[in-house]
């Protein structure tokens, strides 16, 4: 197949969202906002204000679907019209 040497195999390796988006934003693709809190001390350097909308997402190693343990939490109600 032409090109085939480029292609990278599929693996089962984890990798978090917030990595994720580091990985596209360092090839020019737009991400959406968002900030990495691994410590209580830094959620005050987020860069958001009072009042954006914000959608709050539990990380752990090997947890691929953050919605079956309940481990998302958004505003969004409050912000759709």
């Amino acid at each position: 197949m032409p090109g085939s040497d480029s292609i990278i195999p599929m693996t089962n390796t984890f990798i978090p969202e917030h990595e994720v988006y580091g990985f596209l934003s360092a090839v020019g693709i737009k991400t959406p906002r968002y900030y990495f809190v691994d410590d209580e001390a830094r959620v005050a350097d987020a860069p958001f204000v009072s009042g954006d909308p914000v959608v709050l997402k539990g990380i752990a190693r090997d947890l691929w679907h953050k919605s079956d343990v309940e481990a998302l939490a958004s505003d969004r109600k409050k912000h759709s019209t």
